[in-house]
């Protein structure tokens, strides 16, 4: 299989180089590559089967050559250009997106093969800085992968990009706004000579209005000369600050829409947190009574267990019964019965009627029935995850997770589990390390979502007819559950596998942050959508071939 050609770049100081290293290990060498003046480095490393060459580039700010001093910049072009790697890795900085989002602007203009590794994710989370890398992903349209270097946190999430391959169909169309009639002028100029026909042809116009010395050579005695001239003149300003100024522009707008600052608690309450989350006996115990409350509370407003169950034991059928009819689900099935109740009245076949009915209402009824459960788990994850919380009940259980080969990072995945299966084995991605993550996308399934929930209470119900009875029996079953869980990870990786460790915990303790609406928001809006994406394309067709 042909080797993939990735190439690194990014602004000086934003960890390139720890992150080639950890690519590629002890395989970096000087490499010589036909054209280049500047000595390139060059690695290599092998996943998952596929041979990856690994370079890196120059820091570089740009890719704009200007002048002589502009060397590392021109290197960096030209090999992207000549030697047309087949991905381009943009290296960035989470503390300064602001700063460090120019270049990958400019690669997206130049190739759309990019991938953007935002790096220093440990230094923002210390500083109270939330960065939504997927919303930055929809905004641009390619991924982007947080990193923290130092620690190879990402690492593994970023060889799994460059293997997907998921990239941009075209080069990234900035909108120069006023200089778009220049722009259109000078491309056609370029395209009808033939003019560094390696370059994309809006490219090269544009850099011919920023000056780029190369293009400006190019171009002479065209009459793209002219055109700039003419820009200059109409409109009042130099092309070249109008070029960057639309750049910032837009660097700016994302910016503002996807990076959140947020402030932390004081240090003394901090601290008071830490000793409990932190402290090896008391901090599982108060974490899973965290947990076991918060879903209760999740559970509650769309089942209504386990109120109703309480509610009956006590002797309050009537209270037990309004809480179940006028939870979220109990809504969701009256609204879902009258939808077709009123389509059953639609004069039809009775083949068409039923597979309105029993095909697309139902299908339709099987994944939106899901959806409230989805979102409110999200919404409870995010507010874990922007307070800090959430990492503080990673490494509470990460002690009793490594005996079966799972490190506190699949608590996140596992508490999803608990909600639908679906995300949980999605979130399993997030992972750097593949051995845990395929153990735990083929044992999270044993967790009891809220559909199963539904099977439980039924068996619990036939089974016994005390309520603490049906109680205990559905604790019980839930404890077995996740056991077997706990085992099953366990028997792939030594069964199915075939490795025998115990994962470190790679993870970086943030401070304690004021929980931000808007945060939360990035959180539960992109992974409920994921979940809609994934399992509805499941569900719903399903349902209508089995109707």
């Amino acid at each position: 299989m042909q080797e993939i050609v990735v190439a690194l770049a990014g602004n000086p100081n934003v960890g390139k180089s720890t992150i080639f290293n950890m690519l590629t290990g002890e395989t970096a060498h000087v490499a010589n590559w036909p054209g280049v003046t500047v000595e390139l480095k060059e690695g290599h490393a092998v996943h998952h089967g596929r041979k990856i060459r690994f370079v890196d580039l120059p820091g570089t700010y740009s890719l704009t050559a200007g002048g002589a001093e502009e060397i590392a910049e021109a290197v960096a072009r030209n090999f992207i250009v000549k030697e047309k790697p087949d991905v381009l890795v943009v290296i960035t900085d989470a503390t300064s997106l602001d700063r460090t989002l120019y270049l990958v602007i400019r690669a997206m203009e130049l190739t759309p093969n990019v991938i953007v590794v935002v790096n220093f994710m440990d230094c923002a989370r210390r500083r109270a800085i939330h960065v939504d890398l997927d919303g930055l992903s929809s905004d641009l349209g390619v991924p982007f992968v947080g990193t923290v270097a130092t620690k190879g946190e990402g690492i593994g999430v970023l060889f799994d990009r460059i293997l997907a391959g998921e990239m941009r169909k075209s080069e990234l169309k900035v909108d120069y706004n006023g200089l778009e009639p220049y722009i259109k002028e000078i491309q056609r100029i370029v395209e009808e000579k033939g003019i560094l026909p390696q370059y994309p042809s809006r490219f090269v116009a544009v850099g011919v209005l920023e000056g780029d010395s190369e293009f400006v050579n190019a171009v002479k005695g065209t009459g793209a000369e002219e055109v700039v001239e003419r820009a200059r003149k109409e409109l009042n300003a130099d092309p070249a600050q109008l070029v960057i100024e639309a750049r910032y522009k837009l660097i700016d707008d994302i910016v503002r829409r996807r990076v959140k600052r947020t402030s932390v608690v004081r240090q003394e309450l901090s601290e008071s947190l830490d000793k409990a989350f932190l402290h090896p006996i008391a901090g599982p115990i108060i974490s899973a009574l965290l947990l076991i409350s918060l879903f209760s509370l999740i559970f509650a407003l769309n089942t209504g267990f386990p109120i109703n169950v309480i509610l009956s034991q006590i002797g309050l059928e009537e209270q037990a019964s309004f809480i179940e009819e006028h939870s979220i689900s109990g809504i969701m099935g009256y609204i879902f019965d009258w939808i077709s109740s009123q389509a059953s009245k639609i004069p039809a076949p009775e083949w068409a009627l039923s597979l309105l009915t029993d095909g697309i209402i139902a299908g339709l009824s099987g994944v939106l029935s899901f959806l409230p459960l989805i979102f409110l788990v999200f919404v409870l994850l995010g507010a874990l995850q922007d307070t800090g919380i959430l990492a503080r009940v990673a490494v509470s259980f990460d002690r009793f997770l490594r005996p079966f080969g799972l490190s506190g990072k699949s608590v996140f995945p596992a508490m999803i589990g608990f909600g639908c299966n679906v995300p949980a084995v999605m979130a399993t991605r997030a992972l750097d390390d593949d051995r845990e993550r395929a153990s735990l996308a083929m044992s999270v399934p044993f967790i009891p979502c809220q559909a199963r929930l539904i099977v439980l209470i039924a068996l619990s119900s036939a089974a016994f007819s005390s309520p603490l009875a049906k109680s205990s029996f559905l604790m019980l079953l839930y404890l077995l559950s996740i056991v077997v869980f706990l085992l099953s990870a366990k028997i792939v990786q030594v069964y199915v596998l075939k490795v025998r460790w115990k994962p470190e915990l790679l993870l970086e303790i943030p401070p304690y942050h004021v929980p931000s609406l808007r945060v939360i928001w990035w959180y539960t809006r992109v992974n409920t959508m994921h979940f809609l994406r994934k399992a509805g394309v499941i569900i719903f067709p399903m349902v209508i071939i089995f109707w």
